[in-house]
């Protein structure tokens, strides 16, 4: 999605004349998902819209699949048995 928003839409949002390849997008939509938006490099303008939206469903993942294991393991019938 980060590759599709800044090559072929046009969005800006890394500073630099650097090249970026489609790698290093996968890059940081993967670090900004498991870090919850801790990243080395630091995006600008629209992106940084688009990569807060990928943190923020990165953090309601974490919390939601904690929640869900938590009323499992929380049943008493379930908790007796392991």
């Amino acid at each position: 999605m980060l590759y599709f928003a800044f090559d072929i839409v046009g969005l800006n949002g890394f500073q630099g004349d650097t090249v970026l390849l489609p790698l290093d997008f996968l890059h940081v939509a993967a670090s900004s998902f498991t870090t919850l938006g801790s990243l080395s490099v630091t995006p600008q303008q629209e992106l940084a819209l688009l990569i807060d939206s990928i943190s923020l469903t990165g953090f309601m993942m974490l919390t939601w699949s904690a929640t869900y294991y938590y009323n499992i393991f929380s049943n008493s019938n379930l908790r007796d048995t392991y």
